[in-house]
C-alpha cells in the first residue's frame, strides 16, 4: 500500500496546489493536515468539501481544528476529519480515530496532539492515549496503523516514535510547516518524519505573506496573516507498506504552476 501524507495545507495557494497537482501523484490513500487552509487559521466546512472532491481521503488538525464554527458543527457527523484523539470528554465534538478498508485490508488512522508548547487546553498525554487505543486496534487484528502527531517539539515526536517503534506502521509529525531531514524507516518497520512540511507557498513564512509575518514578530501586534503565492509546492511523504510494516518512506516536493488570474477570479475561488 502506498500512502501519501501531505504537509499542512496553507491558504488559497495550498488548496490550489492540491487542485492542480495532486492528481499526478500515484498513491492508494491520501491523509492531509488541513487546519491552515483558511489563511492559516483553521479549516472551513466548504474547504473540507473541496479537499474531499480532490481526492484527499482523510483530513487532520491540531490546535486550530476548532477555529471555524461551521466545521465544529459538522465534526460529529464527519469521521473523515480527525481532531486530536487525546482531547476527550462528552463536550469535545468529532473523532480522533478512523478505520478504513484500503487495498483489501483494514487500517487505522490515529491523530494526536503534543503537550509541549502547544496553544491548546485539555489534552491528555499522547503516549497514554495512544497506548489505550492501540490495544483496542490490535485486538481487532489490524496491522496497518498510522499515527499523526501534531506537535511543536521534535523531542516529543521522536520519543513517541521510539515508544511505538515496531507497533505501528508510521508516525508522521505535523505542525511546524517546515519539512525536516530525518525521514526514516526503523529496523522494526516503522516509518517516521518529525515534520512533513506544508502545501502552499515555499518562499514565505509558514506559507503566509512574509512582510506581515515579520511585522508581527518585530512589533508583537495582532495582525491577520495573508495568503501568498510565491513558489507554490506540494510537500509531504509517501510511505509504502506491506502487512503493517513500512518498507520505505520518500520525501515529496513537487513544484506546481498556478494560474493566479483564474484563482483570484470570483468564479473560481478555492475557499
Amino acid at each position: 500500500m502506498k500512502t501519501l501524507f501531505l504537509g499542512e495545507i496553507v491558504g488559497k495557494c495550498g488548496l490550489s496546489c492540491i487542485i492542480k497537482g495532486l492528481k499526478s501523484i500515484d498513491r492508494d490513500l491520501t491523509i492531509a493536515n488541513a487546519e491552515g487552509l483558511a489563511s492559516g487559521y483553521g479549516l472551513t466546512e466548504d474547504g473540507a468539501k473541496i479537499l474531499f472532491r480532490n481526492k484527499c481521503d482523510v483530513l487532520t488538525g491540531g490546535e486550530k481544528i476548532f477555529y471555524k464554527k461551521d466545521l465544529v458543527a459538522s465534526l460529529p457527523t464527519s469521521s473523515r476529519i480527525l481532531r486530536p484523539l487525546n482531547l476527550s470528554g462528552k463536550d469535545v465534538p468529532g473523532y480522533g480515530l478512523r478505520y478504513m478498508d484500503i487495498c483489501n485490508e483494514k487500517i487505522a488512522i490515529m491523530n494526536l496532539i503534543g503537550q509541549i508548547e502547544m496553544k491548546i487546553y485539555g489534552s491528555s498525554s499522547p503516549f497514554s492515549t495512544c497506548e489505550r487505543f492501540l490495544k483496542k486496534i490490535t485486538e481487532q487484528g489490524i496491522k496497518t496503523i498510522f499515527v499523526i502527531i501534531h506537535a511543536q517539539a521534535t523531542c516529543e515526536k521522536q520519543a513517541l516514535m521510539r515508544y511505538l517503534d515496531g507497533k505501528v506502521t508510521a508516525v508522521i509529525g505535523t505542525h511546524t510547516k517546515v519539512m525536516t531531514a530525518d525521514a526514516m524507516v526503523t529496523a522494526n518497520g516503522t516509518a517516521y518524519i518529525s515534520d512533513n512540511g506544508r502545501c502552499g507557498s515555499f518562499m514565505s513564512v509558514g506559507g503566509l505573506k512574509t512582510d506581515i509575518e515579520i511585522k508581527k514578530e518585530k512589533t508583537g501586534q495582532v495582525i491577520y496573516s495573508k495568503d501568498t503565492f510565491e513558489s507554490p509546492e506540494l510537500q509531504g511523504v509517501i510511505v509504502e507498506s506491506e502487512a503493517g510494516k513500512a518498507k520505505s518512506i520518500s520525501v515529496l516536493r513537487q513544484e506546481v504552476e498556478l494560474d493566479l488570474e483564474s484563482i483570484n477570479s470570483k468564479s473560481n475561488r478555492p475557499q
